[in-house]
């Protein structure tokens, strides 16, 4: 699992919404992360033929490299995903494990990202609009 903390950097989340924001982001070691925040390309915005939205808020990644998934999307805790959080939202630790820690843990034993993310209201919503995820405010 990594978190990144977001203030806006190109390429990253934070600058194309406008929110600073942490990203909860979980891999397997065939699909890492790391790389694309790191360079901060090809990132964002997710593109729809590799990343999906599972609800309103959890990016899955569904591209046909190794660790990808399309139809055959692995459960959550093989395959990569990520979501949002308001940084303004993670004013204490309370909030950090109930915005970061209980969700991700929860996705990872099998819950879906709707039912774990339903109580985080500092979560970030998103919708398709066309080939477009954008922030639904």
């Amino acid at each position: 699992m990594s978190i990144v903390a977001d203030i806006g950097r190109p390429g990253r989340p934070a600058a194309a919404t406008g929110v600073p924001c942490v990203l909860v982001m979980w891999s397997s070691a065939a699909h890492d992360w790391g790389a694309s925040i790191d360079t901060a390309k090809g990132f964002w915005p997710p593109h729809e033929a590799t990343t999906t939205l599972a609800g309103d808020a959890c990016f899955r990644w569904a591209g046909k490299d190794a660790g990808g998934g399309g139809a055959d999307m692995p459960p959550l805790r093989d395959g990569p995903w990520f979501y949002l959080v308001r940084l303004a939202a993670l004013t204490n630790f309370a909030q950090l494990r109930k915005l970061v820690m209980q969700p991700a843990l929860a996705m990872l034993s099998g819950t879906s990202p709707d039912e774990a993310l339903a109580a985080a209201t500092g979560v970030m919503r998103f919708r398709k609009q066309g080939k477009e995820f954008v922030l639904d405010t």
